[in-house]
Order: structure tokens, then C-alpha cells, then sequence
């Protein structure tokens, strides 16, 4: 607004709109869809990671991880062991990036995570979300896991994803010396999430 000549010009209660398009929201994922890339791990990836999976962990002890054929479906498995255990925890997770390797979720929803395993040591859920700004942020953990010398399925239902979280990567943590082998990971909204098995 403009004053071409002399006078007085009066105003009050300015607003500023941007009447740019903002961009949709991403699509929700599919009902009862798994949404976990490469869940059985069939797929190589880097070193001895199948694609889209990733080591995680920290503290003081030696993780080592190896594809491994005693799966629980398929040709392939991965075993995590650790030696030297003094503190920390490792684990294997869908890779913690930018990639749609991650599964992809929605804030608010609540998601039922699975995985097939078997262990000598105690084990849990841990898990990750990734935030507006792109940035993983520890999450939550389930409850402890027994040893199973057979396979057996893990599940967790999570709390309600946080505001501006868009993807989750969980995984089972080993805190311990031991050994943990896995396969056949699903992660499902809870709306709509097949039943166990």
C-alpha cells in the first residue's frame, strides 16, 4: 500500500499469507501392507549386511555380524554376536537415512514390529524414529526377550509415533555376550496388522 500524495493514510491489522502450494502430506501407508524392505534379508547389501540394514550399537564390546543359512525362511539369516561385552548394546536395523529404505510411518499412528529369532542371551526391542529434520532419535525399547534355541516371533506395539517423525527403524538389541540370529523382520500399522505367525 502506497501513499502518492499529501495526507494521511490509516491502517490496522496487517496479515501476510504465502499463496504458494504447500506440498501434500506423504501418503499413509497401506493397510496391513509389511513395511519393511528386504524383511527376509535375501537381498546383499555392503560387507556382510543384506540391503537396506545397517549395524547399530554402542558402548564397550565387539560385534560381529555374519549373513548366516540357518534361516527361518529362505537362504538367508544374519547373526549378531558380541565378545568382550563391558557395556553398550548392537544390533542390526533397517538403515537410518534418507533412503526409503527405512519403513516409512505416519505421526500418531501406532505400529506392531515382528521379528523371528533365536538367541543365547537376553534380548529386546530397540527403536528409532526419524524426525522433520531428518535427524534418528532413540525412541523406546520393548520388553527383555528370552534365549530360544528355536525360532520364535518377537512382536512389540509401539506407543504413538511422535509429532513429525516420517519413518521407524527397529531392531533386536543383544546388551550381553551372546549371540542373536534373525529373519523375517514386518513392521505393520497397527490398523489393519495381520495376526501373529
Amino acid at each position: 500500500m502506497n501513499l502518492f500524495s499529501n495526507g494521511t493514510l490509516t491502517t490496522d491489522d496487517y496479515e501476510m499469507f504465502d499463496v504458494g502450494t504447500p506440498p501434500p502430506p506423504p501418503p499413509p501407508p497401506p493397510a496391513g501392507g509389511n513395511l519393511v524392505q528386504n524383511p527376509s534379508l535375501e537381498t546383499a547389501g555392503t560387507g556382510s549386511f543384506p540391503q537396506c540394514w545397517q549395524a547399530g550399537g554402542y558402548g564397550t564390546n565387539t560385534a560381529t555380524f555374519s549373513t548366516v543359512a540357518t534361516a527361518h525362511t529362505g537362504t538367508k539369516a544374519e547373526k549378531l554376536t558380541i565378545t568382550g561385552y563391558s557395556s553398550g548394546d548392537a544390533k542390526l536395523l533397517p538403515t537410518m537415512d534418507t533412503s526409503t529404505c527405512p519403513p516409512a510411518a505416519v505421526a500418531g499412528h501406532t505400529y506392531s514390529v515382528r521379528v523371528w529369532y533365536t538367541s543365547t542371551a537376553v534380548t529386546q526391542f530397540a527403536l528409532y524414529y526419524r524426525d522433520a529434520s531428518n535427524n534418528w532419535v532413540y525412541w523406546t525399547s520393548g520388553p527383555w526377550l528370552n534365549t530360544a534355541t528355536t525360532y520364535t516371533q518377537a512382536s512389540f506395539t509401539t506407543p504413538a509415533l511422535p509429532a513429525g517423525a516420517t519413518a521407524i527403524s527397529f531392531g533386536l538389541s543383544l546388551f550381553s555376550n551372546g549371540s542373536v540370529t534373525t529373519d523375517d523382520y514386518a513392521m505393520y500399522d497397527s490398523v489393519g496388522a495381520p495376526p501373529l505367525g
